[in-house]
């Protein structure tokens, strides 16, 4: 089943992984699945698929991020820029997905690939979620930024020069306690220099 994800045929491989994501959900699956190398199929899904594909296949991947021993391997098959791209252009039932799967490795070791991604694009692509987001990508660009100008003076210029702080006050007005909480933070490494 696995080499279908990689077919040609468009409705085969969102059937194929509509399939997947169905037998991920059981338990017992998990490790059947990732022993077979469907998390590199399934990345490739996210890069190539439909529509529905991408999201059934950060979907079936959020599932498999439920064994904490995959959240790495799925970080390290380059899931997280494809992941990203979903968030910022895919529909609401992908934004939703890759937002989620997002949150789930950003947990553990996905961290520093993201943080390199978002440092390779500029903060624009956080900045845009601040702005165009949902609650929970708006929370979840604020603490990517927070990450990238916690332990570095040049992203900290970058995010200003990029026209980061605007979004920045607006979520002190509007957003989650936690994504305020982290605005405060990233306000006071902007302002001290530290």
């Amino acid at each position: 089943m696995i080499p279908l994800l990689q077919c040609s045929d468009l409705w085969t491989q969102e059937h194929t992984v509509t399939a997947l994501l169905n037998l991920s959900l059981h338990e017992g699956n998990k490790a059947l699945i990732t022993n077979t190398g469907a998390i590199k199929s399934l990345v490739y899904v996210l890069k190539t698929g439909t529509e529905t594909s991408k999201q059934k296949a950060a979907c079936a991947l959020l599932t498999l991020a439920l064994v904490e021993e995959n959240k790495s391997s799925i970080g390290a098959c380059g899931a997280i820029p494809p992941l990203v791209s979903l968030l910022i252009n895919g529909s609401t039932r992908g934004k939703k997905d890759a937002l989620t799967t997002l949150y789930k490795l950003f947990s553990v070791g996905a961290v520093k690939p993201l943080v390199v991604l978002v440092a390779e694009q500029g903060t624009g692509l956080a900045e845009k979620a601040m702005v165009d987001g949902s609650v929970k990508g708006k929370e979840f660009a604020v603490l990517t930024l927070w990450q990238l100008c916690a332990d570095c003076v040049r992203n900290r210029g970058l995010l200003v020069r990029e026209g980061g702080i605007p979004p920045l006050v607006a979520l002190s007005q509007t957003g989650t306690t936690r994504a305020k909480h982290k605005r405060k933070l990233l306000g006071y490494f902007l302002q001290s220099g530290i």
